[in-house]
């Protein structure tokens, strides 16, 4: 009969009749961390918060666009203080590109 959990923490499953497990099976990303570590939980949970459907970009978007396109060398960074000069740079590059 199969098993069917209904949550985890760390290295514990609780199936959805009350039973306790250990997890010796724990997947990539639970075996790195465990299952709902806290920081992590704590992160979504501000993020959602917030908003999740947003069509247009986000500061998170733009910080992830502005690390690319360090990493890949298409652009160098220099001290940026604030979102608006973040910002500012990413249109300069855009506008640069096109």
């Amino acid at each position: 009969m199969p098993v069917f959990f209904e949550r985890a923490s760390g290295a514990e499953l609780v199936d959805v009749d009350g039973n306790v497990y250990a997890d010796l099976c724990l997947g990539d990303t639970g075996a790195m961390t465990g299952h709902a570590p806290a920081p992590t939980v704590a992160a979504v949970n501000e993020r959602l918060a917030r908003g999740i459907t947003a069509m247009l970009p986000t500061e998170d978007a733009a910080l992830v666009l502005l690390f690319s396109l360090v990493a890949s060398g298409q652009i160098k960074l220099r001290k940026i203080d604030g979102w608006q000069k973040i910002g500012a740079v990413l249109n300069q590059h855009t506008a640069v590109a096109a």
